[in-house]
């Protein structure tokens, strides 16, 4: 059948097929540049890898691909062998037609504005043969056209340029042209933190949650584009590594405190990855940077809370993204989807086709949806699909009533997609950290996290896929445990070849989501489908009778408001998705056991491919308690979101809460089965040991916090006085049922504790005489720490000699070996002495290493050295340690130290895996009582059992009795409460 080049401007069909350009001169003559053809090269299928091996070797350059089958191509004018490219099943030579090369959108200069110069003269981007440097076919377009006034070049095979509509067909004549269409438009701000609702506060614990994950984005650099400068706000402190220098505006700071605020000023104001550090750049400007600061200052993630032209389709912006999204594996651009969901301009009534902007409607990037705190879509959020029917936005977060960061530490609510793109982002950072934490610190390739983000997002809208939320919300937990239970893998696929992979379902599951995705090449910019390589799944049971297919979302040729609003449906194998670089595939209620998942390259024209397959399980009669989760610190009488996940059940929901572990207070109950949240008035208590559970009324299933979290007053501030040079004294307001006071001072990132007292006076020593310190306090109810104040500004002007207790001389760590800290410290003379504490963090909360203590307090007045060694160093990452020093009447710590740990050796080996009935321990280390626990993804321990471990013996872990499926194994050490292994197993 006829073969039909498919642009933006019109299918082009070719209604006589020639091998030879020598049977219409007339036209050909036009296509000839500098001794070659620059043709449309169009085949009946595909061509396989060898076909375009032989095509190279006789001279045949294939430069870009445009559905369908067809290539823009040149072939040498001293080719004469054309019988062979019958052979090559070549179905035509065409001579590309010119008014197919110019955009419509140029033609109506009311929907351009930006790219109209005046009546007659159009800014353009014009997209020119890459086989030819960018100074010569500037120096032809100039000959060819005189009045052509190039101004830039944007990409290697793409210029900006000024001409007259009079001239731009005879322009788009010259053989180096292929396309032209209106330059970009310039760049336009799109106007506790809702962290919560993107499950982020799971794996973002705080200290009082010692075994928690604290992950929070550490070591993972972000542009952010935005408005200039921002700050100044203590909340930025030791995070912002280049701060841009003009300012227009506050727009960029909202951003920025959402993307990497560490709620040093509030603590209730915390960003998405507080760890993370940011570059901050002036609109789009750290984009042609790329190159240098990925590999030179290891950028891995953008934010741009920007817009372009509304409805802008797959663009040069776009192809550049692509570009860059393939060139750099690691990089991931994230965009506001835009605010134009209650505009008309894509064309259609419902805020349909409303995307703003070419750079997010790019293939690889993603683009972000605004919901509120409560999942319903924002009015303003714009909506797909992209011109060629593609999903956009992909993703959704909370973006509505969010509160961030304004100069000179104020804070605002602001709205928009905004400020659902930096939450993303600020999340991205966090799956970055967890790859990194179980993989050697080793960078994943960015489409595996999108696609980790994309399959574990909690859906909303129409089941399935949809062009309002994309494929949902993000859930940060559920993608961290994805990480963990390595629930991913990756493949190639080449032009017509079908891979399979091996898929066991555990029992019990109410929908397997199994999702595919790659990185797609950079799309012909004229293309009328951006799409470049089309790979097709599906998934069978065991014996093949029964056949899934992935869902499908079809606006159809001529998009109105009621097919965009239309749900997804399921493909069969006469509909499938070829427009998408990504397929889910959805099971549900699935008997346990083995499926296959068939990839085939349906049309791989740049191959071959590589792609990643994410696997995502929903449990039957599953509930789970995901806030608060543990660790929090609640104060007495404020209103906190309770939130849990659950699949779907019939039954009606009940929440209690309690002080002991015992007794169960009611919350409410009734809450009907689609609930997921309430607001709870924390009661007017003092407890260091609350906990909430989430019930399911009818079956008795129940989910509590993972451990328990704090209810106690805020103290404040009544007075700071400088006692002596570099030591002051906070006295604090006493909170009712309190039981010690911490002094947190502003470090170098975080507030960080610098004291702590049983008495509402504390002294406080490290103070720089001088310089302005930031303090604020906190309440203690036994070990938990409640929520800290307000910091207030100190000066200390005192010159007075302290007569200080204990004189700590220095504190310094270094690495030992692979995974071992050796850490030293001395003090020039000690008073009241009790004990010495090293703690360690990966993050900003601590925890207890090792203690040196002494029977009675200790006094001396001679030197004293002192040495520990951390022998628990099980994954590559960076460790920070600090010593506090216990003395009879005051607590003090030194200053910071960071040692980096680039390999490790695992401390514990587990096989094997998958297991059937018993698998083994061996351990690298000796653990005379040792807990081994398993628990479902529920949560529930299913398994337990107590052990001794000894250096390179292995251990028989019977679980016959243990149903099969994917489980959490942690290995905690009784006798200091340290868990020395982490990880999942698989048990058939």
């Amino acid at each position: 059948g006829q073969v039909k080049v498919r642009l933006k401007t019109g299918e082009f069909v070719n209604t006589q097929p020639q091998l030879h350009p020598g049977n219409s001169s007339t036209s050909f003559q036009a296509c000839l540049y500098e001794g070659n053809y620059h043709v449309w090269l169009q085949f009946n299928q595909i061509p396989t890898d060898a076909t375009k091996q032989a095509l190279a070797a006789a001279g045949i350059r294939l430069l870009q691909y445009v559905p369908n089958n067809t290539y823009i191509a040149t072939i040498p004018a001293t080719f004469s062998d054309y019988q062979r490219l019958a052979q090559w099943q070549v179905y035509s030579v065409m001579a590309p037609v010119s008014y197919a090369k110019i955009d419509p959108t140029l033609r109506d200069a009311s929907s351009i504005q930006w790219a109209v110069l005046n009546d007659t003269i159009r800014k353009v981007t014009v997209v020119i043969d890459k086989s030819v440097a960018t100074t010569q076919a500037v120096q032809a377009l100039q000959q060819w056209v005189p009045e052509f006034k190039y101004t830039a070049a944007t990409a290697a095979d793409a210029i900006e340029a000024e001409v007259s509509m009079r001239n731009i067909e005879l322009l788009a004549k010259h053989p180096l042209v292929h396309y032209i269409e209106p330059i970009s438009a310039p760049a336009t701000i799109e106007d506790i933190q809702a962290t919560t609702a993107h499950r982020n506060t799971n794996v973002n614990t705080s200290d009082n949650f010692v075994r928690g994950r604290k992950l929070n984005g550490s070591g993972v650099v972000i542009t952010m584009g935005d408005d200039g400068f921002v700050g100044p706000h203590v909340d930025f402190a030791g995070r912002i590594e280049v701060n841009a220098i003009g300012n227009s505006g506050s727009h960029g700071d909202h951003v920025a405190g959402i993307i990497t605020g560490a709620g040093n000023w509030n603590p209730t104001v915390v960003g998405n990855a507080p760890g993370a550090t940011l570059r901050v750049y002036d609109n789009y400007n750290d984009l042609n940077q790329i190159p240098n600061i990925y590999t030179f200052n290891n950028v891995r993630l953008t934010s741009h809370s920007l817009g372009q032209s509304c409805n802008a389709g797959y663009n040069t912006d776009a192809r550049n993204h692509d570009i860059q999204l393939r060139t750099y594996p690691a990089l991931m651009h994230v965009h506001s989807a835009g605010n134009s969901g209650g505009e008309t301009c894509g064309g259609i009534s419902g805020g349909w086709r409303t995307i703003t902007g070419g750079l997010k409607a790019s293939k690889n990037s993603m683009a972000v949806a605004n919901v509120t705190k409560t999942d319903a879509i924002a009015g303003t959020s714009s909506k797909g699909p992209t011109p060629d029917g593609r999903i956009k936005p992909d993703i959704a977060a909370v973006g509505t009533n969010v509160n961030s960061t304004q100069p000179s530490n104020l804070y605002t609510l602001l709205s928009g997609t905004s400020m659902a793109c930096p939450a993303v982002t600020g999340n991205l950072a966090v799956l970055y950290q967890a790859f990194r934490l179980r993989n050697n610190g080793n960078d994943p390739n960015a489409g595996l996290i999108k696609a980790i983000a994309l399959n574990t997002a909690d859906d909303l809208g129409n089941p399935g896929p949809d062009f309002t939320f994309g494929w949902g919300r993000i859930n940060t937990l559920r993608a961290v445990e994805c990480i963990e239970q390595n629930r991913y893998l990756s493949g190639t696929v080449t032009q017509g070849q079908t891979v399979t992979h091996n898929i066991n379902v555990p029992a019990n599951v109410a929908t397997a989501k199994i999702m595919t995705y790659w990185v797609d090449p950079e799309a012909f910019s004229g293309a009328a489908v951006a799409l470049v390589n089309n790979i097709n799944t599906r998934v069978t049971n065991a014996g093949g009778s029964t056949v899934y297919h992935p869902w499908i979302m079809d606006a159809g040729l001529i998009p109105t408001a009621f097919s965009c609003a239309a749900p997804a449906v399921v493909g069969s194998e006469f509909v499938t998705d070829n427009i998408n670089n990504v397929e889910q595939v959805q099971l549900d209620n699935p008997a346990a056991g083995n499926y296959t998942l068939s990839v085939r390259g349906e049309s791989i024209t740049d191959g071959p491919q590589t792609y990643f397959v994410v696997i995502e399980y929903y449990y039957n009669n599953n509930v789970r308690l995901v806030y608060p989760f543990g660790g929090e610190s609640f104060v007495p009488g404020e209103l906190q979101r309770i939130r849990w996940d659950a699949s779907a059940v019939s039954a009606t929901f009940a929440l209690d809460y309690t002080t002991d572990g015992a007794t169960w207070l009611p919350i409410t109950s009734n809450l009907s089965s689609s609930t997921r949240h309430f607001d709870w008035t924390v009661p007017s208590i003092t407890t260091g040991s609350a906990r909430v559970r989430v019930r399911i009324a009818r079956d008795g299933i129940t989910s509590e916090s993972d451990t328990v979290f704090a209810i106690v007053g805020v103290p404040t501030i009544n007075n700071i006085t400088a006692t002596c040079a570099g030591t002051s004294t906070v006295e604090v307001a006493p909170v009712p049922g309190a039981t010690a006071y911490d002094v947190i001072k502003l470090g170098d990132r975080f507030m960080e504790q610098v004291a702590t007292s049983t008495s509402p006076t504390i002294l406080v020593s490290g103070i720089v005489t001088g310089a302005e310190e930031l303090l604020a306090v906190r309440a203690r109810v036994g070990g938990m720490r409640g929520r800290r104040s307000l910091p207030q500004s100190h000066i200390n002007l005192s010159n007075a000699t302290c007569a200080l207790p204990l004189q700590l001389l220095h504190f310094s760590g270094q690495k030992q070996n692979k995974q071992q800290a050796l850490l030293t410290w001395e003090t020039a003379f000690e008073s009241e002495l009790t004990q010495f504490v090293v703690e360690r963090s990966t993050d900003a909360n601590f925890s207890e290493v090792t203690i040196v203590g002494t029977a009675q307090p200790r006094n001396t007045a001679q030197q004293s050295k002192y040495q520990v060694v951390d022998t628990k160093i099980f994954t590559a990452g960076t460790y920070y340690y600090r010593l506090r020093t216990d003395e009879r009447t005051r607590t003090s710590y030194s200053r910071i130290v960071a040692i980096n740990f680039t390999e490790v050796n695992t401390a514990m080996q587990v096989y094997p895996q998958p297991a059937k009935d018993v698998f083994y321990i061996m351990s690298n280390g000796n653990y005379p009582a040792a807990q081994i626990m398993l628990h479902n993804a529920s949560g529930k321990v299913v398994y337990q059992q107590n052990m001794g471990l000894r250096n390179g013996v292995s251990v028989t872990v019977p679980v016959g009795n243990v149903a099969s499926g994917v489980y959490y194994l942690t290995i905690t050490n009784a006798t200091d409460k340290q868990v020395v292994y982490k990880g999942t197993v698989t048990i058939l």
